[in-house]
C-alpha cells in the first residue's frame, strides 16, 4: 500500500478540523440524548400514524413536532413524540344532557 501526504493550506486543514469536532459534539449530544430516552425514526412515526413522509415533513416544518437532525438523518425523542400527541387528542365530547334535545323532531 503507497502512502500519500497531501498539502492543503492551514485554512483549509483548520475548517476540516473544525467540522470534525462538530460531528463529534453532534454524534456525543445524540448518544447522551438516546442514553436518556428512546429515539424513534419518521418511518416508525409514519407507520404509527398512518401518514406520509410529506405529511412528517410538514409537522417537522412547521414546528408541530420536535426534532433531531444530524445530516440527513432524522430522529424523535419520546417526550416529543408525546407532546405531539398531548397537542392534538381532542377530548371525548359529552351528549347534550338539554332535556328537550331528544324531543326535537327532525324534518
Amino acid at each position: 500500500m503507497e502512502v500519500k501526504i497531501l498539502q492543503i493550506p492551514e485554512s483549509q486543514f483548520n475548517e476540516l478540523i473544525s467540522k470534525i469536532e462538530r460531528l463529534q459534539e453532534n454524534q456525543n449530544r445524540i448518544f447522551d440524548i438516546a442514553q436518556q430516552e428512546h429515539l424513534f425514526d419518521t418511518k416508525y412515526l409514519q407507520d404509527l400514524l398512518n401518514v406520509s413522509q410529506k405529511t412528517m415533513q410538514g409537522f417537522r416544518d412547521k414546528g408541530d413536532i420536535e426534532f433531531i437532525q444530524i445530516g440527513g438523518l432524522v430522529r424523535y425523542k419520546k417526550s416529543a413524540v408525546q407532546d405531539f400527541l398531548n397537542k392534538y387528542t381532542h377530548p371525548i365530547r359529552k351528549r347534550r344532557t338539554d332535556p328537550d334535545f331528544n324531543s326535537i323532531e327532525m324534518e
